[in-house]
C-alpha cells in the first residue's frame, strides 16, 4: 500500500521536534511547525527561502557553518546548539543527514533537533553540586584543590607568585551550642559575606569543610593579598557596629605568598598556611578565655 506524500507531511508538521532541510546554497527546501515556531516565523515564510533572508548575517553564517561538514563530506553529524533568543535560553542537538542524487553528491541535507534544554539543565544542576558547597555558594573542598593545583602550575611556569590563605570562623562551635544551628548559619553567612564582598574578581572562595575556607589569590603577592584581608576585617566590624545579635562574627587565618622559585609542593603550601592560621587561633582563644575569666562574652 502506497502511502499519500501528504501524509507524510502531516506526520512530519506535526511532530514536536524542529524538522528542516535544505540545499546546498542554503535555501530552504522544507521546514515544519516545530522548526518555524522556533524562530517567530510561519512555514510559508521560510520555505524557498534562504538562510541569509530568515536570519542575521552572522547566525545565517553560523547555523550553515554547522553542516559545511556535511555537504563537504556527505557524513552524518551531531550538532549541539545553543539558542540565546529573548530571555529564555535553549539548547538543542541536531541530528544533520546528507541526501544524496543520481551521481552520489550531497544537494541537500535534512536536520532533526531535539530539545535538549531540560537536560542541559540538569547537567547543570548535577555540575553545580558536584563542584559547588550548596550553602555558601563557594567551591566545594574538591573542586578548591584542583583550582590550587592549576594555579601552582602556573606558577611554576610563568615565574608568577601567587598567595593563599586559611581561613576559620572564630565561635562558631560555641553559637551553635548556646544560640542554636540557626544562629550558627547566619554566623557564617555574615563571615561568607564579608569575604565575598571583598576579593578580587580572579580570586576563588572555596569551603574545606565546616567553619575552614580557602581564599586563592592567582598572581598576586603578600602585600595585595593582606589588603584583600583587611578589606574582609573592615566588612565584618562593620557587620558587627550594626549587629545586635548576643556574639561578633570574627575569623582566624593564616596568609603566604608562594614563590615559585621555592618548588614548594602544594602539600608544603598548605601545612605552612595551616600552621599559620592555627597560631592565630590558638592566640584567639587564649584572648577569649582570659576575657571569659573577667566576666566578659563573645
Amino acid at each position: 500500500m502506497k502511502v499519500d506524500d501528504d501524509i507524510y507531511r502531516e506526520l512530519l508538521d506535526e511532530a514536536s521536534d524542529p524538522i528542516f532541510s535544505f540545499l546546498r546554497d542554503g535555501t530552504y527546501r522544507y521546514v515544519n511547525k516545530a522548526f518555524a515556531e522556533s524562530i517567530g516565523r510561519k512555514t510559508e515564510e521560510v520555505i524557498g527561502r534562504r538562510i541569509r533572508d530568515i536570519f542575521s548575517s552572522d547566525e545565517a553564517d553560523r547555523r550553515y557553518a554547522a553542516v559545511k561538514h556535511v555537504f563537504e563530506t556527505g557524513k552524518e553529524k551531531s550538532i549541539e546548539d545553543k539558542d540565546e533568543s529573548g530571555d529564555a535560553i535553549s539548547y538543542y542537538l541536531t541530528s544533520v543527514k546528507p541526501l544524496f542524487d543520481d551521481t552520489g553528491n550531497v544537494y541537500a541535507v535534512i536536520c532533526i533537533s531535539k530539545d535538549i534544554t531540560d537536560l542541559k539543565n540538569a547537567e547543570e544542576r548535577l555540575e553545580y553540586y558536584a563542584t559547588t558547597d550548596d550553602f555558601t555558594g563557594f567551591v566545594n573542598r574538591r573542586t578548591g584543590l584542583a583550582i590550587l593545583e592549576k594555579i601552582h602550575e602556573f606558577s611554576l611556569r610563568n615565574g608568577r607568585p601567587f598567595a593563599i590563605c586559611y581561613v576559620d570562623i572564630n565561635d562558631l562551635k560555641a553559637v551553635n551550642d548556646t544560640y542554636g544551628h540557626s544562629e550558627g548559619d547566619i554566623l557564617i553567612t555574615a563571615a561568607c559575606d564579608a569575604m565575598r564582598e571583598s576579593i578580587r574578581q580572579m580570586d576563588t572562595l572555596c569551603r574545606m569543610g565546616g567553619d575552614e575556607f580557602l581564599i586563592l589569590f592567582p598572581e598576586c603577592d603578600l602585600a595585595d593579598a593582606e589588603l584583600v584581608w583587611y578589606r574582609i576585617t573592615e566588612k565584618l566590624a562593620d557587620y558587627n557596629s550594626r549587629s545586635f545579635k548576643p556574639y561578633k562574627v570574627s575569623m582566624s587565618h593564616g596568609i603566604l605568598e608562594y614563590s615559585p622559585a621555592s618548588r614548594d609542593t602544594i602539600e608544603l603550601l598548605l601545612k605552612r598556611v595551616d600552621a599559620l592560621m592555627y597560631t592565630e587561633k590558638k592566640n584567639y582563644k587564649q584572648k577569649k578565655n582570659r576575657r571569659e575569666m573577667n566576666g566578659e562574652f563573645y
